[in-house]
Formats: structure tokens, C-alpha cells, sequence
């Protein structure tokens, strides 16, 4: 009996770090996206302020805050699965603490 319990928490444990190797490959691949997205942005934010502070004319800078605009809403859904990756990734190491911590417990 004993070594049926001991054999249950181990594969529940080796199952849960199975899941882990699907589901973090797919996790960093979004938190690498996420990094790029948000240095794509810095640069091209930076870039449109460069341009405001040269123009002097307000249709031009009106058009660059439309585009501004236009950067910042094309770009918003992937800043959202990098949030939803980063917390995937916290609940999945949550996951695998708690399944260790209760574990060493018994």
C-alpha cells in the first residue's frame, strides 16, 4: 500500500512535468515574442517623438500621432499573450512547488 501511494505521487509528478514540456517551449517562445514586441515599440515610439519634436507643421504631427496610434493598437494583442504567458508560466510553477513541497510533506 505504501508503494502504491509513493508510486501515484510520482507519476503525478513526472505527468505534471510531462505538461511542462509542451507547455513551456510554447510559454518562452510567447515571452520571447513579448520582449521583441516591446522593444519594437520603444524603438518605434522613439522614433515618432524624434520626428514630432522636427516637425513644424500639425498636420504631419497629427499624422504621426495617428500612427502612433496605429503602432500601439496593432500591437496590444501581443503584449496580452505575453501577459497571459507570464502567467501561465507563474500557475505552472505553482503547480510543480506545490507538488514538490507536498511531497516531501508525506
Amino acid at each position: 500500500m505504501i508503494y502504491a501511494e509513493t508510486q501515484t505521487e510520482t507519476m503525478i509528478f513526472y505527468h505534471s512535468l510531462y505538461y511542462g514540456a509542451v507547455i513551456l517551449p510554447l510559454v518562452l517562445y510567447f515571452l520571447y515574442l513579448g520582449k521583441i514586441v516591446r522593444d519594437l515599440k520603444a524603438m518605434e515610439f522613439r522614433w515618432i517623438d524624434e520626428k514630432m519634436k522636427i516637425l513644424h507643421s500639425s498636420e504631419e504631427k497629427e499624422a504621426l500621432a495617428a500612427y502612433r496610434a496605429e503602432v500601439s493598437k496593432a500591437l496590444r494583442w501581443i503584449g496580452g499573450v505575453d501577459y497571459a504567458a507570464r502567467l501561465l508560466l507563474l500557475a505552472y510553477i505553482g503547480y510543480i512547488l506545490s507538488m514538490v513541497m507536498g511531497m516531501s510533506v508525506i
